[in-house]
């Protein structure tokens, strides 16, 4: 009897151990992940902020200017998409380095 007991202790012990090895890694990433979308924004806003003379929001332009920095979730899905390869960085820096 008493060696089922120690068995289950034993048992949640390492369930525990566990569940903290997973926790404790989460965090981490969830800080990750926050500053991440905290930097992506703040470029974002500057994008947009030196786009806006091209882009006015009255006008529907179909540069890529406006297409890929039109707006701030704009901004956003297009450092999204090349810092996960969706759009080549090349053609980001084609669409904004006219602008001054």
């Amino acid at each position: 009897r008493q060696v089922k007991v120690l068995i289950r202790f034993s048992f949640f012990r390492e369930l525990g151990i566990l569940i903290s090895s997973i926790t404790k890694p989460a965090r981490t990433i969830v800080w990750i992940i926050a500053i991440d979308v905290g930097l992506i924004y703040a470029v974002s806003l500057l994008l947009t902020q030196a786009a806006m003379d091209e882009c006015p929001m009255e006008l529907k332009s179909d540069s890529a200017l406006c297409q890929y920095f039109g707006t701030v979730t704009d901004s956003m899905i297009s450092l999204y998409q090349a810092t996960f390869f969706g759009i080549l960085w090349g053609k980001l820096y084609n669409a904004i380095a006219h602008v001054h």
